[in-house]
């Protein structure tokens, strides 16, 4: 049920940085990659684990908030419960999702929408990904709602995107170690495949394997 002290250390990192991203200058960029070890999270741990993990990086997201910038960070109670119990939720329901269907980086990102949107009321602006929002907001070709909409999906997509890289990539190189191969008559898919196979149509759909048939 608890978190390893690795991951407790990768979250509290993750959330310090998409935070320092949106006031540090020079710091923009890591903002686009801050979310890889949380979609992580969702990708490998149980839902439970996954949901106290969320809370953690929510709790320290919060902090940093007031930390880096008190002007604008938590001014209440419910500025700091807000994103511990919203982002617990989505990893929680992000990690049954997998479970239930497989890996979408498509639908984790839209979900990743709705917590943008369900913490304007608390009055944060920009929500969590400030950073991205606020480059992208500036284009010409966009208003700044439909900006912060795009630049708020692209992200969540190459953070989730990533992640699944960094699973697929440790799992092809623990096989190899091993000298395992599940298939046996074929070697498995190279790393490239397997990633864009994840932003296909079918992973929405569930993928489960049939029982055999029962035999009297």
């Amino acid at each position: 049920m608890w978190l390893r002290a690795w991951q407790v250390a990768a979250l509290l990192l993750s959330a310090f940085v998409l935070r320092a991203s949106a006031e540090i200058q020079g710091w923009g960029i890591w903002g686009w990659v801050a979310l890889v070890p949380l979609f992580l999270i969702v990708r490998v741990l149980p839902a439970r684990q996954a949901a106290l993990a969320g809370m953690w990086w929510g709790f320290v997201y919060a902090i940093a908030r007031l930390v880096v910038s008190p002007e604008g960070g938590t001014s209440s109670l419910a500025d700091l419960i807000a994103p511990c119990f919203l982002v617990g939720g989505y990893c929680f329901l992000g990690s049954h999702l997998v479970r239930a269907i497989r890996y979408s980086p498509f639908a984790l990102a839209l979900g990743w929408l709705g917590i943008e949107a369900a913490l304007a009321p608390f009055g944060w602006r920009l929500g969590l990904l400030d950073a991205a929002l606020e480059v992208s907001a500036s284009g010409a070709w966009l208003s700044p709602l439909a900006g912060a909409i795009v630049a708020a999906l692209a992200m969540a997509l190459l953070n989730a995107v990533l992640a699944h890289a960094l699973v697929v990539a440790h799992a092809m190189v623990k096989g190899r170690r091993h000298r395992l191969n599940l298939d046996g008559a074929r070697p498995p898919l190279p790393l490239a495949p397997r990633v864009v196979g994840a932003l296909s149509l079918a992973s929405l759909w569930p993928e489960h394997s049939r029982a055999p048939p029962r035999t009297h």
